[in-house]
Order: C-alpha cells, then sequence, then structure tokens
C-alpha cells in the first residue's frame, strides 16, 4: 500500500464524542469535584485549546476542574481522540510498532502512553474473589538479565569471555543440587488462578512455598471453594485453609514420583531437556526402567503408532534416551489408569 493510500485514524473520532464519552464513563450519575467529592458545581466554560473539554468550578473547596482532571489522560500534549484509539489498539493486542504505525506517531511517544494507559488501568483494578470450581498451577518464566551486560559478564557472556569456565566452574548452580525457580535467580514463578467460566488472577512470587501461596489463595479464593490442583507439595495444606482441594494425577507428576522426569532449560522459546533428576521412588523408577528396556525391540517392530514412533526416535536418539522416553510414557500410561480407575486397554496403549 503507498503513503498516499493510508488512512489517518485519528481523523475518523471526534473529538467532541470522545470527551462526552469520559464524562459518561466517569460521572453516570452527576459530575463531582476530585478534591472533595462534592457534587455541588457549576461549569465554568470550556477550555481555551481544546473547545470540547468542559471546565467545572467546586462550589464546596472552589477548585477548578475539567473532564480530564484527575485522570492519567490529563496534562498530555495529545488529543484526546488519540488516546482512545491507542487504548482501542491496545486491547486488540497490538504491538507499541503496530500502533505507531497506525497513528502516525513515533514509537518513543506510543510506549509513554501504552505505560501511562496500564498503570491507569491497575490502579483501577478491583479485588476479585474466585468460587466455584479452581484449577491452580504454578509456570515458571526465565526473566535473564536484559539491560544489565555487567551481569551477563558475570555469567560468562561475551563482555567477559575471559576465563568463563572458572567461573562457570565457581558457579553456585554447579555446586548445588536442581530445585524450583525463584525470584532472585532470574527464574520468577508465576501462579495461575482460573475460575472454571470466570476471572483469572496471575500474581508472581518470589518463591514456591506454602507460605509464600497461603496469603493469595485465601484473599483470592472464597472459603469452601473446590480448587482442582497437582501432586505439588506446596498444595498439601490446602484443606487446612478451608479449601476442598481436588488432585489431579498428571503425568508430569508421576515422572517426578519416580524420578524419571527429565529436567528441562528454555531460553529465546527453545527448550532443552536435561538429565532425570533421580530424586524419586529408586524401586520404581529401576522397575519402569527394565520394563522399559524389555519391551523396547517388541514394541519397536509393531506397526502401531507407538512402533512407528519409538523407531523415528531410536533413529535420531541414543538407545538410553529412547528407553526413558518409554518410561515417561508408560508413566503417563500408569497416570492415567489411576486416575481413571479403569483397567490397562492395549490399544489406547497402543494409540496414545
Amino acid at each position: 500500500m503507498a503513503a498516499s493510500d493510508l488512512v489517518n485514524l485519528s481523523g475518523l473520532l471526534d473529538d467532541a464524542k470522545c470527551f462526552a464519552l469520559v464524562r459518561q464513563h466517569r460521572w453516570p450519575t452527576a459530575v463531582r469535584c476530585p478534591g472533595c467529592e462534592s457534587s455541588a458545581v457549576t461549569r465554568d466554560g470550556h477550555d481555551d485549546t481544546q473547545s470540547h473539554r468542559q471546565r467545572t468550578r467546586c462550589k464546596a473547596c472552589t477548585g477548578h476542574l475539567d473532564d480530564l482532571t484527575g485522570t492519567v489522560l490529563a496534562g498530555h500534549h495529545q488529543p484526546l481522540r488519540v488516546w482512545v484509539l491507542c487504548l482501542s489498539f491496545m486491547g486488540l493486542n497490538l504491538s507499541n510498532r503496530q500502533i505507531a504505525a497506525e497513528l502516525g506517531l513515533c514509537a518513543s511517544d506510543v510506549q509513554a502512553m501504552t505505560e501511562q494507559l496500564r498503570s491507569g488501568l491497575v490502579a483501577r483494578v478491583v479485588a476479585v474473589t474466585l468460587n466455584g470450581e479452581v484449577e491452580v498451577d504454578e509456570v515458571y518464566v526465565v526473566a535473564g538479565h536484559k539491560g544489565q551486560p555487567e551481569e551477563v559478564s558475570k555469567r560468562g557472556g561475551l563482555a567477559g569471555a575471559a576465563g568463563w569456565q572458572e567461573r562457570r566452574a565457581q558457579h553456585p548452580s554447579r555446586k548445588r543440587e536442581w530445585c524450583w525457580g525463584t525470584l532472585e535467580k532470574d527464574k520468577p514463578p508465576i501462579l495461575g488462578l482460573i475460575q472454571r467460566g470466570g476471572q483469572v488472577v496471575l500474581p508472581m512470587l518470589a518463591n514456591v512455598q506454602q507460605k509464600t501461596i497461603r496469603p493469595i489463595i485465601t484473599s483470592a479464593v472464597a472459603p469452601g471453594t473446590l480448587i482442582h490442583t497437582d501432586e505439588h507439595g506446596i498444595y498439601a495444606r490446602l484443606e487446612r485453609w478451608a479449601m476442598a482441594t481436588r488432585v489431579s494425577a498428571t503425568g508430569a507428576g508421576s515422572r517426578r514420583l519416580a524420578g524419571a522426569r527429565a529436567r528441562q532449560m528454555t531460553t529465546g522459546g527453545k527448550p532443552k531437556l536435561l538429565g532425570i533428576s533421580k530424586r524419586g521412588n529408586v524401586s520404581l523408577r529401576r522397575m519402569l526402567i527394565h520394563g522399559a528396556r524389555a519391551a523396547l525391540p517388541t514394541l519397536s517392530k509393531g506397526e502401531t503408532p507407538l512402533g512407528v514412533w519409538l523407531r523415528g526416535l531410536a533413529a535420531r536418539a541414543h538407545r538410553n534416551t529412547v528407553v526413558m522416553a518409554l518410561v515417561a510414557k508408560l508413566a503417563r500410561i500408569i497416570s492415567a489408569m489411576l486416575r481413571s480407575g479403569r483397567g490397562f486397554e492395549m490399544q489406547a496403549a497402543m494409540v496414545s
């Protein structure tokens, strides 16, 4: 599309309608002074530069106000119609660069506008109370050290390439066992609370401990609510917190119980599987590994989806990796049997 074919969207909105919309949502019944909350106000003309921006004078505190006084939209040079369009584009999940292209503004101005609007939206967020049936789970986000080159050099980045082997060997992560992510380790956990058919609460945690999640759950979830969780130990005391619980046995939890779940490192959206934890039941893990190793030759010769999957995996991975992948699949099958209460079905296992 040529530059002459672009439509100036900000010119399609009327300033009078934008200010009327602000007044309607801000004062649905009557205009009130933001300073003293008095409704004894009188009109005092219009703004000198924006003719549709009404000015008002409070009779109680003799203060002057207008349609935008006390809001995040006050004190800016952009017209109100541009702010309304920017807010609508944010609702469509457009990036700052896309919004800047649509409005004909520079990216830095749009960045400041979106930050201002987000701060105003966060300030107006009301407390949410979840009830009925709520699902709770946690996820870990890798934060990294963006914009902090000194921290990158400490961890073996290009800015401090000299002696990176020594720093890597002395790093605390090489001296301790793997543990759950925390905010201090640039892997902050996010706790997700989702009401079925309702609202969502997503707070960031400093760590994954019961004392950390208890005030969040007790304040966001109504007492007596049925909470669906997994086998993670941090949810073991939900019933003591006046919550009804229903634990869903997941495949990941079964693999964790057997110590056969591979550790995962994700960076740049590319996951990489590491070694297994070996932290679970030793006897259960031994039986699963020996059983998978014994059944692998027979299962891989079959023309079932399971056999095709095993042959394809064996062509590109080590035999021990194939064995552990089969162990993980067996753990998921066992988890499904325990969750449903049904016996083993060969046909369903071959298709899965």
